[in-house]
C-alpha cells in the first residue's frame, strides 16, 4: 500500500481524485481502476505463456509485458489512492 506521506506527488494525486464533485461516485471510479488493474495483470501473466508456446515473438512479448506492467502499476496505485481517507 502506498503511504501518501512518502512524497508530494502522492498528495497531489490523492487530492485530485475528489470525483464526487464531478458527479461520479467514488465506487464507480474505484471499480473501473480495479478492472483495468485486473486486465493488466492478466496480460502480464498471459504474455510469458504466449511467448513460451511460440505464439508471439520476443520483441512483441517485451512490448506487451512493458505496457501491461506499466498499466498495472498505475491502475493499482490509482485504485488504492481512490479509497476514502480522512483528511
Amino acid at each position: 500500500m502506498i503511504n501518501p506521506s512518502c512524497c508530494k506527488i502522492c498528495y497531489y494525486f490523492r487530492d485530485s481524485l475528489d470525483v464526487e464533485q464531478e458527479g461520479l461516485s467514488r465506487g464507480i471510479v474505484r471499480l473501473a481502476y480495479g478492472i483495468v488493474a485486473l486486465v493488466s495483470l492478466l496480460a502480464c501473466l498471459a504474455a510469458p505463456a504466449a511467448h513460451m508456446w511460440s505464439e508471439v515473438s520476443a520483441p512483441t512479448y517485451h512490448t506487451i509485458f512493458l505496457i501491461a506492467s506499466a498499466g498495472w502499476f498505475v491502475s493499482a496505485w490509482m485504485y488504492d489512492a481512490s479509497q476514502a481517507r480522512p483528511k
